[in-house]
């Protein structure tokens, strides 16, 4: 974190811990996002014409807690199984 970020923080919340400024901001998003694990953010990466090298790495807001990192339900991952044919 930049000297600038830090001093927009104090402008924004005042002289508090860094304790509170996190419980203010998550509110009531207390668990963990199962998707991004926290990060607000996932990994893309777009393939070229032949498919087999990445062209391009971005990141993108996750799309299960919205860019917040944390929800307000726990989630839990869903796994499908399929029968996909048979020997």
């Amino acid at each position: 974190m930049k000297i600038i970020d830090l001093k927009r923080l104090m402008n924004k919340y005042g002289d508090i811990k860094i304790s509170e400024i996190i419980q203010r901001e998550q509110g009531r998003r207390v668990y963990e996002c199962p998707k991004c694990k926290g990060t607000g953010e996932e990994n893309k990466v777009e393939y070229g014409i032949q498919g087999y090298t990445p062209d391009r790495h971005y990141k993108v807001k996750c799309d299960v807690c919205y860019g917040f990192g944390y929800t307000e339900k726990q989630l839990k991952t869903k796994v499908k199984t399929e029968i996909i044919g048979y020997e």
